[in-house]
């Protein structure tokens, strides 16, 4: 049995309708004492509805590993067949079942939902919400036009934040828990609230007039959470806080132009090199960005393993085109294998068992580690390579010696290669033994500015470190092996023809093996071409200047000599 809007409120279970309709039509009377100034906040608002959505009622959705995302338009007046309903979750009835249940154990669950301004069935008085998730953040949106049905939601997370964005017309109480974050209102909606009490994280307030207080008339949201942070919006503000446009970035530009002016002062000399490194910056960031939005979007496991292979293949594009002084034969594909062998392997296991995600190829928690694990590799990787190729230069008598008195490569190797792989330890090592009391670290940062608690952030930034070091250790392991048994080959001899230095023609033969050799010859006649044409404007240039130069120096010295004769430079000119 449907309910009328207009229905009379007799008897325990009546429905009556919203009278905030009702009390917006005077509020030139007398307006309500928690009206917002704003005029976005009138109500009711029109519900626009997007096209793609089609009505529906007692929406189910439960996932293990993947997550809960979509807009679903809630029509509580539709009857669904017993026959097309899942089974009951825990704790429910078919007088308290959910319009709307979204549950996901490792995924994410975002949900925008838009509740049709239409009566509801008998037993029924409100539309009851159910958003939930073990290990990923939840966000429920809501949106509706006049308040005939109030709602009910209850929104929970283990180890995510639960953020809420509610509509202008929201009117009842609240109730946030939880144990190691924060609860945060927004402006608009902090002007609307009153707050009873906050005990051992634990907080209650009413959102809206409380003078128009009735039980069975105002909304309700219950939020839960032991780990993260609750937020709540109006559905009409901005969910992600403060935009940051390019102006912004502009003007934090501004430090790098101090920069560059200070290496001008100082005759640095690293000035070009400054404007260099944040231009790129600017650009790289801004298409990764642009890509990853893409691929969090699609949730594609091939799509997040493309994006760990690329930024594998461009670390090794920087350590061995930017970063390397001194290359060796072969070096591209050893390089590659070395970060490849290291980030993999330790993202995927300490992802899945360390962090606790079982859909380890989660895109918003798998790429991020991948790629702290490729910045810090770096460095490690080019600092073992470089020591290595050094004193196997410096100190070769040394390593002949032994070779000489048969010992083998390795043995002969052994204290570069344990000097090499300490250096390239240290930089880790030092970091550790700061973080949390002397410096706190940017991922960390990067977490609590992102809605973390701090505890988690501080989890976290454990973990990763623990990456770190695992990643840099093995991948210099296998870089550093490699390059010994390049450049000391079999017949233990030092291989000095395999050592490059730092330019593009013997950057060319690190790539012969990939095939790309035909391609740097190519730039290298583009470049020649380029250069000789240069060279040939120059002697053109030159010898245009110079034959003028000396045209005038030869009237000059005529010049002179016809005074001598005391004769003028008008009367007999020179002859071209």
């Amino acid at each position: 049995m449907l309910i009328p809007a207009d229905a009379k409120s007799e008897g325990p279970h009546a429905y009556k309708p919203s009278p905030l309709p009702e009390t917006h039509s005077e509020a030139a009377a007398s307006p309500p004492p928690y009206a917002s100034l704003d005029s976005s906040s009138t109500y009711p608002r029109p519900l626009v509805i997007p096209d793609s959505a089609k009505p529906s009622n007692f929406v189910s959705l439960s996932k293990t590993h993947d997550s809960c995302r979509g807009t679903y338009v809630i029509d509580p007046s539709l009857n669904i067949p017993s026959e097309y309903l899942p089974s009951l979750p825990d704790g429910e009835s078919e007088d308290t079942r959910s319009n709307f249940y979204a549950r996901s154990v490792h995924g994410n669950v975002s949900a925008d939902l838009y509740l049709l301004d239409k009566p509801i069935t008998e037993p029924r008085q409100n539309i009851i919400l159910n958003t939930s998730s073990t290990h990923g953040s939840v966000s429920t949106c809501i949106r509706r036009g006049n308040k005939i049905v109030p709602f009910k939601l209850k929104s929970c997370s283990k180890n995510g934040n639960v953020a809420v964005r509610i509509p202008r017309s929201f009117q009842g109480p609240v109730t946030g828990t939880t144990k190691h974050g924060r609860i945060w209102l927004s402006e608009a909606v902090s002007a609307q609230t009153v707050v009873f009490s906050e005990v051992q994280g634990v907080k209650r307030l009413f959102i809206g007039d409380m003078s128009t207080r009735d039980d069975k008339l105002d909304d309700a949201i219950i939020m839960e959470t032991q780990h993260g942070n609750i937020r709540i919006y109006y559905e009409d503000e901005d969910y992600e806080g403060t935009e940051l446009t390019w102006l912004n970035v502009a003007l934090a530009f501004g430090f790098i132009a101090f920069n560059v002016i200070f290496s001008y002062v100082f005759d640095l000399g690293v000035g070009v090199s400054l404007l260099v490194a944040a231009t790129r910056c600017v650009v790289q960031l801004a298409i990764v960005g642009t890509l990853l939005q893409k691929v969090f979007e699609t949730d594609n496991p091939w799509a997040v393993a493309g994006i760990a292979f690329l930024l594998n293949l461009m670390g090794t594009f920087e350590i061995v085109v930017n970063k390397s002084k001194k290359r060796h034969q072969n070096m591209f594909p050893s390089v590659l294998f070395s970060l490849l062998a290291s980030t993999i392997p330790i993202s995927i296991i300490g992802v899945r068992f360390a962090m606790s995600v079982t859909k380890f190829w989660e895109p918003a928690q798998y790429i991020p580690v991948v790629g702290m694990l490729c910045g810090s590799t770096i460095n490690g990787v080019v600092v073992s390579i470089t020591y290595i190729l050094k004193e196997l230069q410096e100190n070769r008598d040394r390593v002949e010696m032994y070779l000489a008195f048969g010992a083998s490569r390795s043995e002969a190797c052994k204290p570069i290669l344990v000097d090499a792989l300490r250096i390239a330890l240290t930089p880790t090592i030092n970091q550790m033994s700061v973080l949390g009391i002397i410096s706190i670290p940017g991922m960390m940062t990067g977490a609590i500015l992102g809605g973390s608690s701090v505890e988690r952030a501080a989890k976290l930034q454990m973990i990763i470190m623990f990456f770190l070091s695992a990643s840099t250790a093995l991948a210099s392991i296998c870089s550093a092996g490699y390059t010994i048994s390049v450049v000391v080959d079999r017949e233990h001899r030092i291989r000095q023809d395999r050592i490059y230095s730092k330019s593009l023609y013997n950057f060319s033969f690190s790539l012969t093996s990939w095939g790309l050799s035909a391609i740097v010859g190519r730039l290298h006649k583009v470049r020649n071409v380029i250069r000789n044409a240069m060279r040939s404007l120059y002697k053109a240039l030159v010898g245009g200047f110079a034959a003028k130069d000396n045209a005038v120096r030869g009237a000059r010295e005529e010049s002179g000599g016809l005074l001598e004769r005391g004769l003028s430079y008008e009367d007999n000119p020179p002859l071209n």
